[in-house]
């Protein structure tokens, strides 16, 4: 599959090319085996996707707010999170642009690459627990647990600091290097026709 990839401001569609600037080579080379072996887990509908980059930490600030703001009309999108140690990982979400949201979709998945793995280790849904997003303007969380405030992948308001567990949800590895982490670089791609 080829992906068109998009920066925010550029209007115009790449192709596989590696982008500049603060976009997609600081957490993920679209060039490398990284990008590739990530759409090749998604459902093939979202294979073939256009990939329009509508949120950079490092352009659009640290705050949760605007994160929201860039992301309401996007359906579908991959969060990206490099955390400083280096770790590469994220969801394929539907519908995270909204705040006050609960979101329940089997097709939504985690991933991480570890350290400098090309292969994404997957997590799909594992038919328990059905909490798979949620998010006010204090937080944001991808899968859920049945403890209070255990997530697959949580950040907090200001884009920084954040959490990953092991949750029934997804039966999922921790996917940043320790369960608690500061985010470096966080991007939403948006994936569109």
């Amino acid at each position: 599959a080829k992906l068109a990839i998009k920066e925010k401001d550029e209007g115009k569609s790449s192709g596989l090319a590696v982008q500049e600037g603060l976009g997609l080579h600081k957490i993920q080379n679209p060039n490398d085996k990284q990008i590739e072996n990530l759409t090749a887990n998604l459902d093939g509908y979202y294979r073939t996707m256009n990939w329009d980059k509508v949120f950079d930490k490092d352009q659009d600030g640290c705050s949760l707010i605007t994160f929201f703001k860039s992301c309401k009309e996007s359906a579908t999108s991959i969060l990206l999170i490099e955390d400083i140690d280096g770790y590469k990982f994220g969801a394929f979400v539907l519908k995270h642009g909204k705040i006050n949201q609960v979101s329940s979709t089997a097709e939504q998945l985690l991933f991480t690459f570890k350290d400098t793995l090309e292969e994404p280790k997957v997590f799909d849904w594992q038919v328990k627990g059905d909490q798979h997003q949620y998010s006010n303007i204090q937080q944001l969380g991808v899968g859920g647990s049945c403890e209070k405030g255990k997530f697959a992948l949580w950040i907090n308001q200001d884009l920084y600091k954040g959490n990953s567990n092991n949750v029934e949800t997804y039966n999922n590895d921790i996917l940043s290097k320790e369960t608690d982490f500061k985010a470096r670089h966080i991007e939403v791609w948006a994936l569109s026709d």
